[in-house]
């Protein structure tokens, strides 16, 4: 007894460290009770965390499914023995306690208190919680995380719980096998009647009829034949619950595959409409692109219910299960048996994200497969490494291709030509790229592999700007010194063609090369791992000895621009020795002209802030970052200004625009995120948001609704009122609380600005945008605040 006793107090200890002395449930009244975490250690062996916050979207999809789930199982009888083993805990990303509370009312589990943000912080860190929602299994007795739990479920508790329900808990791995081994059961019973089934299939008029020999002919006039004698005919069937959303490019790798393993009756795939894609479905687009299993069979109560029972409640969205046709009746090593001679599942590709990352060449896509596809691919990539010099890694894997050409490379533009009319994209050899590379003084050619896609709204805005620099390069050193070759990620030879056409310099109308989009797919993904790209748009920058000189140039292109190339360390410590001295100089050219307005970049990267003292315009590049007008101070009075906003960036437009005291922030040249409003002594304004910023904290403008938000053309005006302590803005000159404007900070919020001899001045942070600002009485385009106006709070 003393030993248990011990025990329990061990484990009560553990939990209280890793959750500190209480948790709180909600309680029939509105309000929560305390659960003591200690009493709770004593009866339970897990603990599930649950990280979520109510200003995720993800996170407010699940929430309902996980409480409703958890209510039911509390309320039901799902007991084997195990379910006061197990216990589930909101653990809050909610910014403020009444998000919280709010949000947890709509739980029906324990959470961590939200003033315990010291714990939820240890929380987050010590389980690697990088995004939100996330589902963390922890073992009481060491306070550590317990992966068996997530091992068993598959590797995603949230998968699991969505595709059980109530029957997912409790979360301990002996209920969560023994569901898999029932649910598995019933798959292959499920299997077995599918392949005995008079279940027929429509075969595709767009596919090869002629492998599918023994198809009849339906009262519909189109070929159908019985799902089991596909299963006699190939040797693998990927049966694709499919969700009819026609747009989407993976249903064209499931097409690839099936074209590409047909020919020898390896594998087919089967198309079942089972889900509906945002009401956008239109399944009978995708019968004509593959054999399916039309309406008239799914209206078939047995026949669905088979289906359901072989999907297994996996069937939500775009899922494809392969399936074998044959077992082979032995046991693997680990411990799972093929059944003899009957239809098997061997792999279950969620969203098709296997198929889209290993190709047809994985097929059946199951872990061995899987686990071969990495290995070669690992070769692969090794190889690549190895051939970086010279740009071997450009050549063509047969030097006698059909094209001729040594390398993949293209140029030009393929355009709706009438027939018979030359193609205008030419394939470039590997001596025309050398030569086009060689010829300089210091023979130091640079190649560019811009890795982009049309999909990708980043790359849309940053394949001008790179254009505009490949020009003035080439301009300036001469063709020898700069090449690109993009590196395309596209869904299809569609958007690729369109994309690539785009691809041309603003007046010299140059075109850059680009690999060749059919013979590049596998090679596109082995570069990028060669280069250990995380997302697009990427550029990498190799010289002719395959020395990458970056693999990461995008942000120097824009920070920098062609004055600073090859985007080295060397030329960038260069260009921004250049850029401070030319920040130096504009601020002393603003003072000469006189008028008191000086405008400097306080907070961001260097460079990141442009202003022109002759017509005014301060410009915001890609960096949250922060202008100044430290030397326009108030310390007695009213201080006003007004921001004409010119131009949004075409990236998601901040601003927090408003005033700080002069020793709110210490300069910087760093993109550290933080701006006007971000401490105690600033306050922002963002009219795109319709927030106020201060402290750090975002609090709504008065009336959300009202016509509060900036425009371009808009006119904003700033006033801070120093013995009143109060700031004021305007929209083009109305200072109506009605518009949500008016005073917006008052008393009590706004710091003393006089009395530490520092004043209070203009600042400005914002991201992507193009303003003019108007400081002088001269230049205003309305009047400051009236008296009413600080008096109508």
């Amino acid at each position: 007894i003393k030993m248990a006793d011990n025990d329990n107090d061990n484990k009560s200890s553990t939990l209280v460290d890793l959750l500190g002395p209480k948790l709180i449930r909600n309680t029939m009244g509105g309000g929560n009770s305390e659960i003591s975490v200690a009493e709770l250690a004593r009866t339970k062996k897990t603990i599930v965390l649950y990280f979520s916050a109510h200003w995720c979207p993800p996170c407010r999809g699940f929430t309902p499914i996980l409480s409703e789930s958890y209510a039911k199982y509390e309320e039901g009888d799902n007991n084997d023995g195990d379910d006061d083993g197990f216990e589930l805990v909101f653990v809050s990303s909610d910014r403020d306690s009444g998000a919280f509370r709010k949000y947890h009312s709509k739980m029906s589990f324990l959470a961590l208190p939200y003033e315990s943000r010291d714990i939820k912080t240890k929380l987050s860190e010590k389980f690697n919680v990088g995004g939100i929602p996330h589902l963390v299994a922890v073992d009481v007795s060491t306070g550590e995380e317990d992966t068996s739990v997530t091992a068993a479920a598959g590797g995603d508790l949230r998968s699991f719980i969505v595709q059980h329900g109530a029957a997912a808990f409790p979360l301990i791995p002996s209920h969560i096998q023994k569901m898999k081994a029932e649910a598995e059961k019933k798959q292959g019973d499920a299997l077995e009647r599918l392949a005995a089934s008079s279940i027929m299939v429509s075969v595709s008029p767009s596919l090869n009829a002629g492998h599918v020999s023994n198809a009849i002919t339906s009262e519909e006039n189109s070929p159908i034949i019985k799902f089991g004698e596909l299963l006699e005919r190939y040797e693998y069937i990927g049966l694709v619950f499919g969700d009819g959303d026609k747009a989407d490019a993976a249903y064209g790798k499931i097409q690839e595959a099936a074209e590409f393993l047909n020919d020898d009756n390896k594998f087919i795939t089967v198309y079942v409409g089972w889900t509906e894609y945002r009401g956008q479905s239109d399944h009978s687009a995708l019968w004509e692109r593959f054999h399916s299993i039309r309406e008239k069979e799914l209206t078939d109560e047995t026949t669905r219910s088979t289906l359901n029972d072989i999907a297994g409640g996996n069937g939500d969205g775009l899922m494809m299960m392969t399936i074998k046709s044959k077992g082979s009746g032995l046991c693997g090593l680990d411990g799972r048996c093929d059944p003899n001679g009957t239809p098997v599942v061997v792999s279950v590709d969620k969203g098709l994200r296997l198929l889209s990352q290993f190709g047809p060449a994985a097929c059946p896509w199951d872990e061995a497969a899987v686990k071969s596809a990495l290995q070669i691919k690992a070769r692969r990539v090794v190889n690549l490494k190895e051939r970086l010099a010279g740009f071997d890694f450009l050549r063509s894997p047969s030097s006698a291709n059909s094209s001729g050409s040594d390398s993949l490379l293209v140029r030009g533009t393929i355009n709706d030509k009438e027939e018979g009319t030359e193609d205008e994209r030419k394939h470039v050899t590997m001596d025309e790229l050398l030569s086009t590379l060689e010829g300089g003084e210091d023979d130091s050619g640079v190649l560019g592999l811009y890795f982009s896609a049309h999909w990708c709204p980043p790359c849309r805005a940053f394949t001008p700007e790179l254009l505009k620099e490949y020009e003035d390069i080439r301009t300036q050193r001469g063709a020898h010194s700069f090449e690109v070759v993009f590196v395309s990620f596209d869904n299809s030879d569609r958007e690729f063609d369109e994309y690539y056409s785009s691809m041309m310099t603003p007046h010299t109308k140059e075109q850059w090369l680009s690999l060749e989009y059919s013979k590049s797919r596998e090679l596109a993904k082995d570069l990028s791992e060669v280069f250990g790209l995380r997302g697009f748009p990427s550029l990498v920058l190799l010289n002719k000895d395959g020395i990458i000189l970056s693999n990461n140039a995008r942000s120097n292109v824009t920070k920098y621009g062609a004055g600073c190339f090859p985007w080295d360390i060397k030329s960038i410590q260069r260009g921004e020795e250049e850029l401070l001295k030319k920040e130096e100089e504009d601020i002393e050219s603003q003072r000469k002209q006189g008028g008191g307005t000086v405008v400097r970049r306080l907070l961001g990267p260097i460079g990141s802030v442009k202003y022109g003292a002759d017509d005014r315009v301060l410009e915001f590049g890609n960096a949250f970052s922060t202008a100044v007008l430290d030397e326009n101070v108030a310390k007695q009075g009213v201080l006003y200004y007004e921001v004409e906003i010119l131009e949004k960036g075409s990236r998601y437009t901040i601003a927090q625009f408003g005033f700080a005291l002069g020793n709110a922030f210490e300069k910087t040249n760093d993109d550290t995120g933080v701006g006007a409003g971000d401490n105690n002594k600033s306050w922002g304004v963002c009219g795109f948001r319709k927030e106020l910023w201060h402290d750090g904290n975002s609090a709504p403008v008065h009336d959300p609704s009202s016509t509060f938000g900036w425009e371009v053309g808009d006119v904003i005006g700033f006033a801070v009122n120093v013995e009143e302590k109060n700031i004021a803005i305007s929209k083009n000159g109305n200072w109506s609380k009605e518009a949500g404007c008016g005073v917006v900070f008052e008393k009590g919020v706004l710091m003393e600005a006089g009395g530490d001899g520092g004043g209070i001045h203009p600042a400005l942070t914002s991201r992507g945008l193009k303003v003019r600002l108007n400081v002088q009485e001269k230049d205003f385009l309305f009047t400051n605040p009236t008296e009413e106006v600080w008096g109508a709070r």
